[in-house]
Formats: structure tokens, C-alpha cells, sequence
């Protein structure tokens, strides 16, 4: 959708301690952390206003 910028995800080993990280260098959260089906998922906006989640996936 024009205007909405651009989302992405990236798989992390560690939902959690990632989130801890960019937590505490201060990036800006769009989605806590939470379980989602396959496991711990959060969202992140870039400072050009794109989303990028995280995600670990259950195996």
C-alpha cells in the first residue's frame, strides 16, 4: 500500500535477548514482546519509518 513504508522480518536465535538489546540502545518498539504461534515475536520502527519484526521460530 503506497504510504505505508515497508515491513520486514528476520528470524534471531534469541526473541528475548534481542529485545532486551535494542531496548536498552534505545531503538523504538512498535510491538512488545510477545508469543506468537510459532514462538516470541516484536516489531521495531526504523528511523525512515519502517517496521522490521523479529522473530524466533519454535523448531
Amino acid at each position: 500500500m503506497p504510504g505505508r513504508g515497508l515491513s520486514i522480518s528476520f528470524r534471531v536465535p534469541d526473541a528475548s535477548a534481542y529485545h532486551a538489546e535494542v531496548v536498552s540502545r534505545g531503538v523504538q518498539i512498535a510491538g512488545e514482546l510477545r508469543e506468537g504461534p510459532d514462538g516470541p515475536v516484536f516489531s521495531v520502527i526504523t528511523p525512515d519509518g519502517h517496521m522490521l519484526g523479529f522473530y524466533r521460530f519454535k523448531a
